[in-house]
């Protein structure tokens, strides 16, 4: 009998419709699982499958409704979404409705009982017939809009007006991580969708179970220095015998990181190293000629970046006016200390036993160069052996290896090549505590070009010119034509009558 009632009313509408040229007839054509009617206007509806049973024809949780449709060759934007259409659809959870709907019609979404999320991508309000939704989804459900305000403007609007909860950039809120501020992006016909199992929020491609298809993310963001960039993903794609596979690709600037077609049904993360500069972030799902809908798609979670740059740290390790960017993060990141006028860089695991802590940093040398630094290594030793160790890496080789060594700053000096130099310094502390003798201490960190020894004026040859040169600057100040480098003849970090004398010594004798 209340079927009855139901069809009864329903042909009401039908007719009153068909009086608006939206008569309610069978549907014109079908695509990726959405049934479309062609109106008279030239504009396509997003209609249901068969008028007369009236029986739900929409089982999946998620539908995406492109901006347009083609059929015989001729394309139809889509304009609006039928009256009854999703009517009594319980499983839909997300629709996402295209930039060109201009009305959902009568009932179109009532009795959609697990529907979470609304995304209208159409910056104004669309026309709304009678009851669109049922009265609870306003409070149960998400409204998504393109922009602040469009989110005004749906607030005073017919229907939309009644959700409690209306929103912009859902996807920066399901994919940051507490007080991050990436902004995703996701368009063309199958954008990203939203997903909420009610412990964790993700998105996931939008194509599932759509052959030939492709479901891109983007997101640029713009970093200061050399920053890791973190996420959780899921890729479920399909193998096949021919290589024509499903993959999950992660490009920045357009240059892949990785192009995955493995089938990871938990969650696993990635990480990356972001130079200084602005980087577009793209996350896609190339789906091939099947479908396989409960595993075609590329899930992401927690993005985030991270940058264990210290100001601080900076400062103290390198030398007055340097410009090495040095990084240190984990448990224990070494520490600035400001200490007997000397301010400088310590490991942070002082006195932590079975600790480790690391800072580097890498940096590109354009000639032969010399990189000096002073330390301090302070640890201990077992049987002559050492227990706790402080370790300087040169491009993963061991330059500099003690446990317990010298409680007084000395200077460790070697020669690199052009490149890229990577430098690392480790401190490894063993089982044992000894928080007053327990850290690797760094200071006056620095890569200069290769000099000789004496040659002040920089003429390739070491002879009494270069006197004249080193006493006229220890008299004027005047740095012109002085290679600083080469004047400190005695290798004292400091410039001065000690190394006249040093210089003209060489110069009698050939010997430093």
């Amino acid at each position: 009998m209340r079927k009855r009632l139901l069809f009864k009313t329903f042909a009401l509408v039908a007719a009153l419709l068909c009086a608006q040229d939206i008569c309610a007839a069978d549907y014109d054509f079908v695509q990726d699982g959405i049934y479309y009617e062609i109106m008279t206007d030239g504009t396509a509806y997003v209609w249901y499958e068969d008028v007369s049973s009236w029986d739900p024809c929409y089982f999946n949780s998620v539908y995406c409704i492109p901006d347009s449709v083609t059929y015989n060759g001729e394309t139809y934007p889509v304009t609006g979404i039928g009256p009854y259409v999703f009517y009594n659809c319980s499983n839909l959870e997300e629709i996402v409705l295209p930039s060109t709907i201009k009305k959902v019609e009568y009932r179109a979404f009532q009795g959609c009982s697990s529907l979470k999320y609304i995304i209208s991508r159409a910056a104004n309000p669309p026309l709304t017939g009678g009851e669109v939704f049922d009265y609870s989804t306003y409070s149960t459900a998400t409204l998504v809009v393109p922009s602040q305000s469009a989110v005004t403007s749906y607030s005073s609007a017919t229907t939309w007006k009644n959700f409690a909860n209306i929103i912009t950039s859902a996807y920066d809120s399901f994919l940051n991580i507490e007080g991050g501020s990436i902004h995703f992006t996701s368009e063309g016909d199958y954008p990203w969708i939203l997903k909420d199992d009610g412990e964790r929020t993700w998105v996931q491609s939008g194509n599932a179970g759509v052959h030939s298809s492709t479901s891109t993310l983007t997101a640029t963001v713009t970093v200061e220095h050399s920053t890791y960039l973190y996420f959780d993903y899921i890729t479920q794609g399909e193998r096949t015998t021919y290589n024509l596979n499903d993959i999950c690709y992660f490009r920045v600037d357009g240059k892949e990181v990785f192009a995955l077609t493995d089938y990871y049904s938990d969650w696993a993360w990635w990480t990356t190293t972001l130079t200084p500069g602005t980087h577009t972030l793209t996350w896609t799902y190339k789906k091939n000629a099947s479908v396989n809908p409960p595993g075609d798609y590329f899930a992401l979670d927690n993005v985030y970046l991270y940058c264990p740059y210290d100001d601080n740290l900076n400062a103290a390790l390198n030398v007055e006016g340097g410009t090495i960017e040095f990084y240190s993060d984990g448990e224990y990141p070494w520490i600035a200390v400001a200490e007997g006028g000397r301010y400088y860089g310590m490991s942070g695991n002082q006195g932590v036993h079975s600790s480790q802590s690391e800072v580097w940093a890498k940096v590109k040398v354009d000639e032969p160069s010399i990189l000096t630094f002073d330390f301090k290594a302070m640890g201990e030793n077992y049987d002559g052996a050492p227990a706790d160790v402080c370790i300087f890496m040169y491009n993963g080789s061991s330059k500099l290896y003690y446990g317990a060594h010298n409680s007084e700053w000395e200077t460790f000096t070697m020669e690199v090549n052009p490149g890229v130099c990577e430098m690392r310094f480790i401190y490894g502390k063993d089982v044992s505590d000894n928080g007053e003798g327990d850290y690797f201490a760094l200071d006056n960190v620095v890569i200069r070009p290769k000099v000789t020894r004496g040659d002040v004026d920089g003429d390739g040859s070491v002879g009494i010119a270069d006197v004249t040169a080193l006493i006229d600057y220890i008299l004027t100040g005047n740095t012109t034509g002085v290679n600083l480098g080469a004047a400190d003849c005695d290798q004292t970090g400091d410039i001065g009558i000690a190394d006249v004398t040093a210089l003209i010594d060489f110069i009698l004798t050939g010997n430093w």
